[in-house]
């Protein structure tokens, strides 16, 4: 078979699969799909997937900090004043996410800015049930940082295995 053509094989049917694990499991498809392709990109191969978890890890988890950290400045509700709280807070935690580039894990910046803007869009979405302090801070799904990081390692191993798929159909 030729290489696109596993490519393509691997890609739909691993992608199938995934998409009913993820949505059925309460999971972020999008996350993972991200994730899925930065592995691709990097190489896809183990060195890839070890990088692109700490990259993950590292990204949400500074998101996170950014988040919890405009919760944790009161301002009143109706004041402008919560634009500069978050313009900082996002400013100070993308300043250590490159820095911490540095360190051989957390090298994947890509990896590392992907899971920070997914955690930042997995927060926007609404959940009625639970005010924004309940849901960063919560041991439940609708966390964001769990909910994020197990999607984006998820969709690092569904990489991972579409690249073996493809290269074992492309023999």
């Amino acid at each position: 078979m030729s290489k696109a053509a596993a490519r393509a094989v691997s890609t739909g049917v691993l992608g199938g699969v995934m998409i009913v694990l993820f949505v059925t499991q309460g999971l972020l498809f999008w996350a993972g799909l991200i994730a899925w392709a930065g592995l691709v990109a990097a190489g896809g191969d183990t060195a890839a997937f070890k990088k692109g978890i700490g990259g993950y890890v590292l990204g949400a988890a500074l998101a996170w900090v950014a988040l919890v950290t405009t919760h944790l400045i009161v301002v009143e509700s109706d004041s402008w004043l919560w634009m500069p709280r978050i313009g900082a807070a996002v400013a100070v935690t993308l300043f250590v996410l490159v820095l911490a580039s540095k360190i051989d894990i957390f090298s994947s910046i890509p990896a590392s800015l992907t899971a920070y803007g997914a955690l930042i869009g997995a927060y926007s979405i609404p959940i009625m049930q639970l005010d924004g302090w309940a849901r960063l801070t919560g041991l439940h799904l609708y966390n964001p940082i769990i909910q994020v990081v197990l999607s984006m390692i998820l969709g690092g191993v569904f990489g991972l295995l579409s690249t073996r798929f493809e290269a074992g159909l492309s023999k």
